[in-house]
């Protein structure tokens, strides 16, 4: 995860989940769900700052509650 502060007063997100690295749409499209669920819920704690999320290979290798808890761990740093 990268982030950057802005000056627009809320946080925004961006995702890049390579083909490369994710080869079928519907893991791909189950990451995205899981981040952008992730931000959603606690986007009203995070500073004013840009994130990128940028998925590597071994993220299937987890199930959806150990990715959730690594997002939530990620989010964590980034509280106001």
């Amino acid at each position: 995860m990268l982030g950057r502060f802005n000056l627009l007063g809320y946080p925004r997100l961006g995702l890049s989940i390579p083909r490369k690295n994710i080869k079928y749409a519907h893991n791909r499209n189950l990451i995205k769900r899981l981040v952008r669920e992730t931000f959603r819920l606690l986007q009203y704690k995070l500073l004013f700052m840009d994130f990128v999320v940028i998925a590597k290979k071994n993220i299937l290798c987890l199930n959806n509650k150990n990715i959730i808890d690594m997002l939530n761990n990620l989010w964590a740093n980034y509280y106001r």
